[in-house]
């Protein structure tokens, strides 16, 4: 009874305000079941609360990390691109111009439109990025995400921090950009500033996160914990060290918490396919200029030249090869596009830890960066940008020269 009386207002709600054209009656589509309020007895709990949140991240990491990020792009890679589409599409354009020349590089070349911008986006970032929203929309529409935020809040205090900032900090996991957007909901100016930080330096993007917990899920388990533990530790110094800087204080949480439902899977594949499919418009045609702008600078010595400029940073402090400059240039464009160009090289488990916790703590993309100015200033925005450039070789170099040598007995 108590669930068809929800149908009913939940149907009312549309049809006042025009979303359809049929009154409380009609049931024209599915709507969440609610569950029992008892639910947030356990949700909220101090202990089995967090156990649950952490059985939750577990799932997403072996679902993303193996499942998907390993498992189903290693099949669409090579069973789809590198066994059909791709050798279709040399053998299209060999009909038209010869092998090896630079139109032919242009698209199918090492840094080729269809070779590499096609391939890492539909065939490794795409699924990855899917299986990300498929898991966010459950947690946003079950009302999961505000529970989170209430949990958190007093961990979350002991650092200078608020509950709240936790719903823009968990976006920043899908997309940096709309989290900078969500940054404006926070109460006080050093919560903004320290949340658009936090997201900027230790946050890593949906295809980004996704990516990198496939690689470290097939270095091992020490690896994994090494790069949880320096980011956690980074988060942590960024907002002790802010908290005490920035001026004021940050407010007690306050949110509306919606009932707890669970969600039809119709409709998360929904919102999943939409979002899913407003990422590919808006990242393939980034993709396809980068690979056509990449095959250009290398014809030219372009590339060469950018190696040569950076390897006092990426051979000398980090100890990395002198072409993973390649992977920091395209992680300025988009973030996933440079950690999927660290695959491509032949780094050791060491080298890749190195590699991966940088990427991590550098530049937002361009298009994150936009907002960031916007939201934040000219002057804010700035520092913030060159926090995240210093951090990421500070941290990356103290991590190849003193940590990670001395951790080498356990490697």
């Amino acid at each position: 009874m108590q669930k068809q009386s929800y149908k009913k207002c939940h149907n009312c709600i549309k049809y006042v305000t025009g979303e359809t054209k049929c009154g409380p009656a009609c049931n024209p589509e599915p709507v969440e079941e609610f569950v029992p309020k008892g639910i947030d007895l356990i949700l909220l709990h101090r202990v089995w609360g967090k156990v649950i949140f952490f059985a939750v991240l577990m799932l997403m990491l072996f679902v993303m990390g193996k499942l998907i990020a390993t498992d189903l792009t290693d099949y669409i890679s090579v069973h789809f691109f590198d066994q059909f589409l791709l050798p279709l599409c040399r053998s299209l354009l060999n009909n038209i111009v010869a092998s090896g020349t630079l139109i032919s590089d242009l698209f199918v070349g090492p840094y080729g439109a269809l070779s590499m911008g096609l391939v890492y986006l539909l065939g490794i970032i795409t699924p990855i990025v899917a299986g990300f929203y498929f898991f966010m929309t459950i947690i946003e529409k079950s009302g999961y995400l505000e529970r989170i935020a209430l949990l958190s809040d007093r961990s979350l205090r002991r650092i200078g921090l608020s509950g709240k900032m936790t719903i823009p900090i968990i976006l920043g996991f899908g997309c940096a950009t709309m989290a900078f957007v969500a940054t404006s909901c926070l109460s006080t100016r050093k919560e903004r500033v320290i949340a658009s930080t936090l997201i900027a330096l230790t946050i890593p993007c949906s295809a980004q996160f996704g990516i990198i917990t496939g690689e470290l899920a097939s270095l091992g388990p020490v690896y994994i914990a090494i790069y949880a533990l320096v980011l956690i530790f980074i988060f942590i110094a960024t907002s002790l060290v802010l908290n005490k800087v920035l001026p004021g204080e940050a407010r007690p949480i306050n949110i509306s918490v919606p009932v707890m439902a669970i969600p039809k899977l119709s409709s998360v594949l929904k919102v999943t396919g939409a979002k899913t499919w407003e990422f590919v418009k808006e990242a393939l045609p980034v993709f396809l200029i980068a690979g056509l702008g990449l095959t250009l600078l290398d014809h030219f010595g372009g590339l060469k030249f950018i190696f040569n400029l950076m390897a006092p940073v990426t051979e000398g402090l980090l100890k990395l090869p002198g072409d993973t400059s390649m992977a920091f240039i395209l992680g300025l464009i988009r973030r996933e596009l440079g950690v999927v160009q660290l695959l491509t090289l032949h780094l050791s488990a060491v080298q890749m830890l190195v590699a991966l916790v940088t990427m991590t703590l550098f530049f937002p993309c361009l298009s994150a960066m936009f907002v960031l100015y916007k939201e934040r200033g000219r002057l804010e925005a700035t520092i913030i940008v060159l926090c995240c450039f210093v951090s990421a070789f500070l941290v990356g170099g103290v991590l190849a020269n003193f940590v990670l040598p001395l951790l080498q007995p356990i490697l």
